[in-house]
């Protein structure tokens, strides 16, 4: 899993200013903090709720509290996707092949030597 780099920038607080953000603590304001894979899933943890379940399958039943379930939290992503003065970008590699290997891959071609 990636991490991120947040940068709070809201120019009618001063420059500096500790702003609280549930969940990752405090950030200055104007300045960006590394939120590595660990600290991100504690956010989305941080964020996670509880959620009524009821019967609706059954008419004798229906509308009657069935139990709960955790509905996940958004990513540090999800979250700020609308807040204009906090940026997200992420950091570290995604599952992806490293573009070095694909050139091998191509240069073993190209070379047209018979295995």
């Amino acid at each position: 899993m990636a991490g991120y780099e947040v940068t709070v920038n809201n120019p009618a607080w001063g420059k500096g200013t500790e702003v609280e953000i549930p969940g990752l603590g405090l950030v200055k304001n104007g300045e960006t903090v590394h939120v590595d894979a660990e600290q991100a899933e504690a956010f989305k943890a941080y964020h996670t709720s509880a959620v009524a379940l009821y019967y609706e399958d059954t008419p004798e039943a229906e509308g009657e509290l069935a139990g709960y379930a955790n509905e996940p939290g958004r990513t540090v992503l999800e979250a700020f996707k609308h807040t204009p003065y906090v940026t997200v970008a992420t950091t570290g590699q995604k599952n992806k092949k490293d573009k070095p290997e694909d050139k091998n891959e191509n240069e073993d071609k190209s070379e047209g030597g018979d295995e």
